[in-house]
């Protein structure tokens, strides 16, 4: 099947956006507060890879529509480009999200296991407490097993 007129478009600007980025990505033009490659202009790039295709052909006008609004206003052309441009930088936005949760979820883990570790340290201070109350003697007995137990 042959690809639509929006589904080509797409695929130009992709191809566009990649020569930029591997560029950018030559010349390690790096920023590090937005986590992301710059252009020559300072303008952040987009891995391509990491573009939704199917929002980039949505954010495209159809053949139909583009012509037409184009003569109702001059301006359209940069309204449409500036729209295929969000597309863009929502996935750089999107990856952004995608390892803030990462983080967040990694240090809920952490947060996780040192709770449980905290109730099993907790759990065994009980029973040697119980044990030391109850077998008096029998205490002396339990005392290198539970020194050979380690957490």
């Amino acid at each position: 099947m042959r690809p639509s007129r929006e589904e080509r478009h797409a695929r130009m600007k992709l191809s566009e956006v990649y020569e930029i980025f591997i560029e950018a990505k030559r010349a390690k033009r790096r920023d590090d507060e937005r986590k992301c490659f710059i252009d020559t202009q300072g303008n952040p790039t987009v891995d391509p890879d990491m573009v939704d295709f199917k929002a980039l052909v949505a954010a495209i006008p159809t053949g139909g529509v583009y012509p037409a609004k184009i003569r109702e206003n001059p301006n359209y052309k940069k309204e449409a480009e500036e729209g295929i441009r969000k597309v863009f930088f929502a996935s750089v936005e999107k990856k952004k999200h995608v390892e803030e949760i990462l983080e967040v979820t990694t240090q809920l883990s952490r947060l996780i296991m040192l709770s449980q570790l905290i109730k099993l340290m907790k759990a065994i201070t009980n029973l040697k407490t119980k044990l030391m109350s109850s077998a008096g003697n029998a205490w002396k007995h339990a005392v290198p097993v539970l020194k050979r137990v380690k957490i």
